[in-house]
């Protein structure tokens, strides 16, 4: 979305022009290979798995609350319907998806504001 936005305004050829290669690319190329569906998350959903539910599923303390705002927000980032679970393994999986969805979503953001 935020590649066609840029090529239909022209500041992707802009960008181009002043700075060269960016890395847009590639990163792009990298996340779609890792999340074809994915959509990087807000400050808020950042906020949430730093101070709520990144360190319940460290700790392994992951409660029903907190299992729930964990399948909501891996809903919205992978747009991917589930159920909760009861099942360890598909909900670590979960957990270890939004934690790599944080990190891209965290590398993005500061690839975004470096000086060009």
């Amino acid at each position: 979305m935020v590649e066609s936005v840029a090529k239909a305004t022209g500041v992707a050829k802009l960008v181009e022009a002043v700075v060269g290669d960016c890395g847009c690319e590639k990163r792009k190329i990298a996340l779609n290979q890792r999340f074809p569906f994915f959509t990087l998350m807000n400050d808020s959903q950042k906020k949430q798995w730093e101070d709520t539910l990144r360190p319940a599923y460290k700790q392994g303390q992951l409660t029903l609350v907190n299992q729930k705002a964990a399948l909501k927000l891996y809903e919205h980032i992978f747009k991917i319907r589930h159920k909760l679970s009861r099942c360890g393994s598909c909900v670590n999986q979960k957990l270890s998806d939004l934690e790599a969805a944080y990190l891209a979503s965290c590398e993005d953001s500061t690839t975004e504001t470096k000086p060009g």
